[in-house]
C-alpha cells in the first residue's frame, strides 16, 4: 500500500512538515483514489537525483462498488547546487488516473481553512461521468544556512463527458531556523525530513526554534463555474526534541465563489499545537 511520490509536502510525512497541513498543491492537485495505493514502485537514487514511477490501484482499504482505478505517477528531482550549507532543489510530477470500472460523480469542495471553518469551504457542482483525471506539478527551492525558501505549483484536470473542470494551486513557503539548524531536506527523495535535536530541551539545551510563513492559492474552472481561495500563514516551531515539538501558527484566509449568493468569505485563524 504505497504512498505516492507528489510535490514536496506530498511526499514527506505529516509530522515532519513545518505547517499543520500539508499546503494546497499537495492536498488538491491529488488523485481520487487518495495518497495511498496497492501497486507496484521502482525509484532510482543517484548521489544528487532521484526518480520513482508507480502503478497502482485503490487504497487498500478503499471501499468502491466498482472496480479499482488504474494510476500511473512519475516524479523527479535533482539538486544541481549540493554541499555543506548551501542546497537547490528542483522537481517534477505527474500522474494519471482512469476509473475502469465505469464513471464516478466526484466532488471538488476545497476547505481553504483545512476544515477548521466551514464558511471558507469552495464549493463545485457534482462531477457526473467523470472517467479519470490527471495532474502535472513542479517544484522548486533551496536551502541556505538556517533559512530556507520552497515554491510549488500544480494542475490537475478532471475528465467529464461535455466539458473538463480544472484545479490549479500554487504555494511559495519559507522559513528561518533561529538558533542556527538547517531545514531537514531528504536529499534522497526530495522531500523534508524530521529535524533531528542534538541538544533537546529534555538534555538540558534549548531544542530548535523555526520561523515560517506561507502563501499559497487554489482556483478551480469549469463552464460557467469558478471559485478561488488563498491563505497566508506565519508561524513558530520550537522542537523539544527530535519527537516533540510546539507549534503556534496564524493564516489569514480568503475565499470567493462565483456564481455566488454569499460574495468573499474570510477567516483568521490561530492555532497551538503538540
Amino acid at each position: 500500500n504505497l504512498q505516492n511520490d507528489r510535490s514536496v509536502e506530498g511526499s514527506s510525512g505529516g509530522e515532519a512538515l513545518p505547517f499543520a497541513e500539508p499546503n494546497f498543491v499537495a492536498s488538491a492537485i491529488a488523485p481520487d483514489r487518495g495518497g495511498f495505493g496497492l501497486g507496484v514502485q521502482a525509484r532510482l537514487i543517484g548521489a544528487t537525483w532521484h526518480a520513482s514511477f508507480a502503478v497502482t490501484g485503490n487504497d487498500l482499504d478503499a471501499r468502491h462498488p466498482q472496480t479499482d482505478s488504474r494510476m500511473i505517477l512519475a516524479r523527479a528531482h535533482w539538486n544541481p547546487i549540493k554541499r555543506t550549507g548551501a542546497i537547490l532543489h528542483l522537481g517534477a510530477w505527474t500522474f494519471d488516473e482512469k476509473f475502469t470500472g465505469g464513471t464516478r460523480t466526484l466532488g471538488a469542495n476545497t476547505n481553504v481553512a483545512y476544515g477548521l471553518n466551514l464558511r471558507t469551504v469552495l464549493p463545485s457542482p457534482p462531477l457526473v461521468g467523470a472517467t479519470g483525471d490527471r495532474g502535472v506539478g513542479v517544484e522548486a527551492g533551496g536551502v541556505i544556512g538556517p533559512f530556507w525558501v520552497m515554491g510549488e505549483a500544480g494542475r490537475r484536470t478532471i475528465d467529464l463527458p461535455q466539458a473538463g473542470a480544472r484545479t490549479t494551486a500554487k504555494s511559495v513557503s519559507t522559513g528561518w531556523f533561529v538558533t542556527g539548524q538547517a531545514l531537514a531536506y531528504a536529499a534522497a527523495t526530495g522531500g523534508i525530513g524530521r529535524p533531528i535535536v542534538k541538544r533537546s530541551v529534555f538534555q538540558g539545551g534549548t531544542g530548535q526554534v523555526e520561523l515560517t510563513a506561507r502563501y499559497e492559492d487554489i482556483r478551480f474552472s469549469m463552464p460557467n463555474f469558478r471559485n478561488t481561495g488563498s491563505s497566508v500563514t506565519g508561524g513558530v516551531n520550537w522542537y523539544l526534541s527530535s519527537l516533540m515539538r510546539v507549534m503556534l501558527l496564524a493564516a489569514l484566509i480568503a475565499a470567493v465563489a462565483q456564481p455566488s449568493c454569499c460574495g468573499p468569505k474570510s477567516s483568521f485563524e490561530f492555532r497551538w499545537r503538540t
